[in-house]
């Protein structure tokens, strides 16, 4: 039996609603994509509550070998510490200790804006005639899309290297 009452199509709105903007939230909140290459042969990972420093500008006094490279991409540059956990976590996964040479910045990938005007055929300054009656397309408002990287070169210690020094 087929009812056509405005409760049952209001709920099917309704969750049709939810849906979409699950779906659209979802999308929205991509994890960190996570890069790494290694340069050594491989070591076994750290425990996943092993430290990972950071050095931004200076380098550790204690000995150690560069293992690898890392790199992390996100949109949530609110929350950057997200990002900076999921490179630790990569850094753990390649057996390192640190992270030298770490920068973070921004990266375009891609712009939009809004275009006003029209198409032109020909152009009335050259003797050509105005065909369309707008001026040519021009863009305004544009913005660019842009996402936070963060780089570094993996470190493992080659002996004791004690975090206070």
């Amino acid at each position: 039996m087929i009812t056509n009452d405005s409760a049952t199509r209001s709920s099917l709105a309704r969750s049709a609603t939810l849906a979409l903007v699950s779906a659209a939230l979802v999308a929205c909140a991509s994890p960190p994509r996570v890069s790494s290459t290694r340069f050594t042969a491989a070591f076994p990972p750290r425990s996943a509550d092993a430290p990972v420093r950071l050095y931004q500008t200076s380098r550790p006094d204690c000995a150690y070998e560069e293992i690898g490279s890392v790199k992390v991409k996100g949109r949530d540059f609110e929350r950057a510490d997200l990002l900076a956990d999921a490179m630790r976590a990569r850094v753990r996964e390649l057996g390192g200790d640190a992270i030298v040479n770490f920068t973070k910045g921004e990266v375009v990938v891609g712009s939009r804006g809004t275009a006003m005007g029209g198409p032109m055929i020909g152009d009335p300054w050259m003797g050509g005639p105005w065909i369309g009656g707008f001026p040519p397309a021009v863009m305004t408002d544009v913005r660019n899309d842009t996402k936070l990287v963060m780089t570094g070169t993996v470190i493992r210690f080659t002996g004791d290297c004690p975090a206070s020094r």
